[in-house]
């Protein structure tokens, strides 16, 4: 889990991100792994000349491959 706050001036934002895995090594130098990944990212603006704000999230399942030298 990561959760970043900012406020600075007319700008404030944060940032939260969430990743749950489980992972397999099923051979001796590499194996797989499955989760669930969740990031969001807000961020406003509020300023006499300019307004704005962006909002951006994806979430989804994880699939992936692992690989070490060890």
């Amino acid at each position: 889990m990561q959760f970043f706050r900012l406020k600075v001036g007319d700008v404030d934002g944060q940032l939260n991100h969430f990743s749950l895995s489980i992972e397999n090594k099923a051979f001796k130098h590499a194996g797989f792994g499955l989760g669930y990944d969740f990031f969001d990212m807000d961020v406003s603006i509020n300023e006499t000349r300019w307004k704005g704000f962006a909002n951006f999230q994806f979430e989804g399942p994880m699939f992936y491959l692992t690989g070490s030298f060890f």
